[in-house]
């Protein structure tokens, strides 16, 4: 168990919690609220089983549950904090490009940071 099985797990963890909260930030899933957000999550582990079957197949690659668990954990966090740090969500659907009379400007929100209470 290496440094590359860490950013392996890492890698699993990050990009597959990416695709839940793109899934989670869907209009017809927020819509349903919230059975959408865990519905988010539910995709993102079949695709990941799904994925992890079909390396079982493929020359060279492995099924590993530890990537699967690390894709469901990823999902897990990334749609909870979606969910519950607002200020985060507000964040992530500020529009970048505004119109400006006949010009397009672009702003940048500033980040925030959650608060430590």
């Amino acid at each position: 168990m290496g440094i590359m099985w860490k950013a392996d797990k890492f890698v699993h963890f990050f990009i597959y919690g990416v695709m839940a909260l793109l899934i989670a930030r869907l209009r017809f899933v927020q819509a349903r609220a919230p059975w959408g957000a865990m519905a988010a999550i539910v995709i993102v582990a079949v695709f990941g089983i799904t994925d992890e079957i079909h390396q079982a197949f493929t020359p060279g690659r492995f099924c590993d549950f530890g990537d699967w668990l690390a894709d469901v954990l990823g999902a897990v966090t990334f749609v909870t904090a979606y969910v519950h740090w607002n200020a985060g969500r507000r964040w992530l659907e500020h529009r970048v490009v505004v119109r400006d009379g006949f010009r397009f400007r672009v702003v940048f929100p500033p980040f925030p940071l959650p608060r430590l209470s």
